[in-house]
């Protein structure tokens, strides 16, 4: 039970749990929905049942964190943006911190915001001098926004960029040592990005010191129509 309990509960494993909960609560559901209320009148039974959908998920975080640790896993900082992450968007990331006082907090190494919008992908950040004091900063904006250090997850891999001038691994260790961070290990991540790009997964795992590894993924890819690019899909199961 032990073990149990210090397993952290993830971002997705939230979602996923929030989608099965059924349109119509029964009585079990509806508790759930209760714990923010505290409440079991029959007022409060009929507000619960027309709760959002988002409502419904911060109760059920609400009764997840009770028996384990959280892990907030976000995608939308764009820490690799030339701006500084949107106020709002961290303003959110910060409330929703304070209430659940999750045990691990992460974002990926990626770029998805440019002149105020947003992209659904996590774009690919080029390994130069500037890209690193510009992450740098922008990691250090959100640990003080936060009051805590957060955990930066590698980036899938799908075609080379000729603007590194660093190694990952070499950045990723250097990030860590300017900003205090930690580093979430998507270990699928290094399995794709291995196949597409061509380097030894071994050996990339190998260069990550443990002391600066917080949090470690795991996920199953799939291949592209061709067969010969892999796809961080996390649609199948997890690959030898």
């Amino acid at each position: 039970e032990e073990g149990r309990l210090n397993t952290p509960i993830t971002e997705t494993a939230i979602h996923g749990v929030a989608k099965c909960l059924p349109r119509k609560l029964d009585s079990q559901s509806m508790r759930a929905t209760e714990c923010c209320a505290g409440s079991t009148s029959s007022t409060t039974r009929s507000a619960a049942a027309s709760a959002t959908t988002s409502s419904m998920r911060a109760c059920v975080l609400e009764q997840l964190r009770r028996d384990r640790p959280l892990s907030l896993h976000g995608v939308g900082l764009s820490l690799g943006s030339a701006s500084e992450p949107d106020r709002d968007h961290l303003a959110s990331l910060k409330r929703l911190v304070d209430r659940f006082e999750p045990q691990l907090v992460s974002e990926h190494l990626a770029w998805s915001r440019f002149d105020g919008r947003s992209f659904p992908d996590l774009l690919p950040v080029p390994r130069t001098n500037e890209s690193l004091t510009r992450l740098s900063a922008n990691i250090a904006r959100v640990q003080d926004a936060l009051g805590r250090e957060i955990l930066v997850e590698n980036p899938t891999h799908y075609l080379p960029l000729d603007q590194h001038r660093w190694s990952e691994t070499s950045f990723l260790r250097e990030l860590a040592r300017r900003t205090g961070c930690k580093l979430l290990i998507d270990v699928n991540n290094v399995a794709v990005g291995a196949n597409n790009v061509g380097f030894d997964a071994a050996g990339w795992l190998s260069e990550i010191p443990a002391k600066l590894v917080g949090e470690i993924h795991l996920a199953g890819h799939s291949e592209d129509a061709g067969g010969t690019l892999l796809i961080d899909s996390h649609d199948e199961p997890v690959s030898e």
